[in-house]
């Protein structure tokens, strides 16, 4: 019963995760290009420069992958210390110590992954905006164009903390407008 849905559950959101890593690159090259032509007021059907970019596939697939390792590669040492210092701690007399210590690589992990999303925040945009832009070139444009400027990025994107506050309550709906 409960744990076959359980189960259920878990293979749709695993099913989601992996379509979105093979496909979702190339189409967030879409959507980031509809949106630099509409900042630049030329006319574009939305659902047609979604798949605008799929001739640069491998190179759009390679993008995502990539940012998620590097990402990844800031958060995973970190969490992975921190529960070693809690799994220390727990067969430690000075459990207390060991288990408080233990939660700060996460977090720090955690906050160097984020300032690392924000690094190649702008890769997809120059990407999108040059198909014939290389994988790393993107990357590297993208850390540069950054340097400086992260925190008005987090600035910016936490000035819609209510839009994605009212979204969740509509259950999606308010991410439409």
């Amino acid at each position: 019963g409960l744990a076959a849905f359980a189960a259920f559950i878990g293979v749709i959101a695993i099913g989601y995760r992996i379509l979105s890593l093979i496909i979702g690159g190339v189409v967030d090259l879409g959507l980031k290009l509809y949106n630099i032509r509409l900042i630049q007021g030329v006319p574009s059907q939305p659902v047609g420069t979604l798949f605008e970019r799929f001739h640069i596939f491998g190179r759009a697939f390679l993008l995502r992958l990539l940012v998620s390792l590097f990402v990844a590669l800031w958060w995973v040492p970190l969490s992975m210390l921190g529960g070693g210092l809690m799994a220390m701690g727990a067969f430690s007399r000075d459990l207390t110590y060991l288990m408080a210590v233990g939660f700060i690589p996460p977090v720090a992990g955690t906050v160097l992954g984020i300032i690392a999303q924000y690094r190649y925040a702008m890769a997809p945009y120059l990407m999108a905006e040059n198909p014939n832009l290389g994988v790393m070139d993107a990357i590297r444009n993208s850390r540069e164009m950054m340097k400086g400027h992260k925190g008005q990025l987090f600035i910016l994107q936490l000035s819609f903390i209510g839009w994605r506050i009212l979204a969740a309550f509509t259950c999606g709906i308010g991410f439409l407008w």
